[in-house]
């Protein structure tokens, strides 16, 4: 009978977790998320302004300390491709999550743990941050996010969450999702000493096995396995914006890319190259990955030149 009464409480709880983690954020009930006709990115994303471009690329968790360290290995090529910048050795991220630290980018707005988290990030976004400003004076303000269309900071024009993985099918992209559901359920549900081979270092069990099992195994190649990793499909966007670049807008533009290329899970070799596997979280490996996806946005850069908006842009 006492096992009988925790079983019935453990229960109660759970249902009492659930329905206050659906009160603190009822828009899970809205609808099912990002749609799959949103997977392509609207072409706004790569128009620019003939007339003035704001771009603002942050890259995730990308230390400024150890992008000083990648310059000052080969200070005379960073120096001429970087004309123009300004490097601020001392910056720091003001809290431990993206999630936080966006708000305060855009709205200077600090987060104190006063009020919910989704209450303050309504509050932000209906305030003053630097893309309504822009929005209000006559700017097209576009967004391609990391973290989802309800972390929009403010008035935009268009708003897109950059999928993972990028670039496939509505059928690829619904198999990779639910294997990440799968992984998220399993890793919940089973006893704690074999989380570890769910887990696996960050290459989730279902979703390293998806290719096998959820794809066709005469096509099981590491292409497919790359695909659903962060870094290559935000390359991949990042190609886009350079092949697809054009100067067609006559109003002023600001863009905002979040890209997390340089976030972990590290897993780019010296080469450039899929290491094929997850690599240890070391300083060594975080700057290989970082110095790979800083030469890929440098393309970007080059483009802008080519079309001759780089000298008039911000």
């Amino acid at each position: 009978r006492s096992d009988w009464s925790s079983d019935v409480c453990s229960s109660d709880l759970q249902f009492f977790l659930v329905g206050f983690s659906f009160a603190q954020q009822p828009t899970g009930l809205s609808g099912k998320g990002q749609s799959l006709s949103s997977l392509t990115p609207p072409q706004e994303l790569f128009q620019f302004s003939s007339k003035q471009n704001v771009i603002h690329i942050l890259m995730d968790a990308f230390q400024s300390d150890i992008f000083q360290e990648i310059v000052e290995g080969d200070p005379e090529f960073y120096s001429d491709v970087f004309q123009g910048f300004t490097f601020f050795r001392e910056t720091t991220g003001l809290f431990p999550t993206t999630r936080m630290s966006l708000p305060a980018i855009f709205s200077g707005k600090v987060y104190c743990n006063d009020l919910p988290i989704p209450h303050f990030l309504d509050a932000v976004r209906k305030g003053r941050t630097i893309a309504t400003a822009l929005y209000d004076k006559g700017y097209d303000v576009d967004f391609a996010l990391t973290v989802g269309k309800i972390a929009t900071p403010g008035k935009h024009t268009v708003a897109y969450t950059i999928p993972v993985p990028y670039g496939v099918t509505d059928r690829d992209y619904e198999k990779s999702n639910a294997t990440v559901l799968f992984d998220l359920a399993l890793f919940r549900c089973t006893p704690h000493f074999l989380k570890k081979y769910v887990y696996n270092n960050q290459e989730w069990l279902f979703q390293r096995l998806s290719v096998i099992y959820l794809g066709n195994p005469s096509s099981f190649n590491k292409d497919r396995k790359r695909a659903s990793m962060r870094y290559f499909s935000h390359n991949a966007f990042v190609d886009d914006m350079i092949n697809n670049l054009s100067v067609n807008r006559n109003k002023p533009v600001y863009k905002f890319i979040h890209l997390a290329s340089t976030h972990s899970p590290y897993i780019i070799n010296r080469d450039c190259q899929f290491a094929g596997r997850v690599l240890p979280n070391t300083r060594e490996n975080k700057i290989i990955q970082c110095k790979c996806h800083l030469n890929h946005i440098i393309g970007f850069l080059e483009k802008l030149k080519a079309t001759n908006i780089y000298d008039s842009s911000l």
